[in-house]
């Protein structure tokens, strides 16, 4: 009995197999995926069970699938193109089309519009020849432009000149240090040497030295009381009145403080001097004043002394 219920049960699954088999064999499998009913497996559609090395499936030029060599003899990465040479471009099949080296020519073409140099930047096109400077030059910032110079001899170190361009005494007249109604008095001179190009318009007897051109000055004074016409005891003090064009005061340096006793025996002398280095514009004045600092009285006469009392005005160059 119960080998006649096992006998029935394969015939039961074998049927069933078979009713597999063909439905697959009926129905068939999607895209490029096949049934083999020889060896009742699935596969590839024209597939090889050893298709080679460097192969790839897909489709050839007809649209038939199935495993192919790639053609050409190259791929797209450059490789087989020469040191500085750019691949073309690659076809369908990843192979080199060409190869190509860039001229100089090639980029002729190119438009580009230089905007203006800034103040100090050199122009490698007109100012950088190819040894840029010779021997023993610099280059120099020129303002406008970049120069080639010769290198400054002695090891840089600079030289000093200087030129007098106005000197004098004081006047004669004018120069009365008592302070009869006024406390500050400007010493006036009669000049013994006047450079006209240096200095504008001195006439002897005037207060201001009127500076002509832009530069550095030096200056020396000296202001002498000698014989004091009066019973009188006063305490002044030097200084150089830095102007402008327009007479507004720049600055003013104090250079010396000096004593007048004055009595009947004649102890009545008494200087104060100095020397200043100043920088001027053009048009700049320069101004020696006395200041009344302590007084007895302010009758009387003190005169500055025509002889000790000098002026000396230097530009100075380099």
């Amino acid at each position: 009995m119960k080998k006649l219920l096992l006998f029935g049960l394969f015939l039961a699954l074998a049927a069933s197999a078979q009713t597999v088999v063909e439905t697959m064999t009926v129905k068939g499998v999607k895209n490029s995926v096949d049934y083999d009913e020889t060896d009742s497996k699935l596969q590839l559609t024209n597939d090889s069970e050893s298709p080679g090395n460097n192969v790839f499936y897909g489709t050839n030029g007809s649209g038939v699938r199935g495993w192919y060599t790639p053609s050409g003899s190259g791929h797209g990465d450059g490789a087989n193109c020469a040191a500085g040479e750019i691949p073309l471009g690659v076809d369908a099949s990843g192979a080199v089309q060409g190869c190509y080296e860039p001229t100089e020519a090639d980029i002729t073409d190119l438009d580009h519009t230089a905007t203006a140099l800034s103040a100090g930047v050199l122009d490698a096109t007109t100012e950088i020849a190819g040894a840029l400077c010779g021997t023993n030059e610099i280059l120099e910032d020129q303002g406008g432009s970049w120069a080639c110079i010769s290198t400054p001899g002695g090891g840089g170190s600079v030289t000093q000149s200087s030129t007098v361009i106005l000197e004098g005494t004081a006047s004669s007249t004018g120069n009365n240090l008592a302070g009869v109604g006024d406390t500050e008095i400007d010493i006036s001179w009669d000049a013994t040497t006047n450079d006209t190009g240096e200095v504008t318009s001195f006439t002897n007897g005037d207060t201001e030295i009127q500076i002509a051109n832009a530069g550095q000055i030096r200056l020396h004074t000296a202001v002498a009381v000698i014989d004091a016409g009066l019973n009188n005891r006063q305490t002044y003090g030097l200084s150089l009145n830095h102007l402008n064009s327009s007479d507004v005061l720049q600055y003013q340096y104090w250079l010396d403080s000096f004593y007048v006793r004055d009595d009947a025996n004649d102890y009545d002398s008494g200087l104060g001097a100095g020397q200043l280095e100043i920088n001027v514009a053009a048009g700049d004045k320069l101004q020696i004043e006395v200041e009344i600092l302590d007084e007895q009285t302010n009758s009387g006469t003190v005169n500055a002394s025509t002889t000790y009392s000098t002026v000396r005005v230097e530009k100075i160059t380099y």
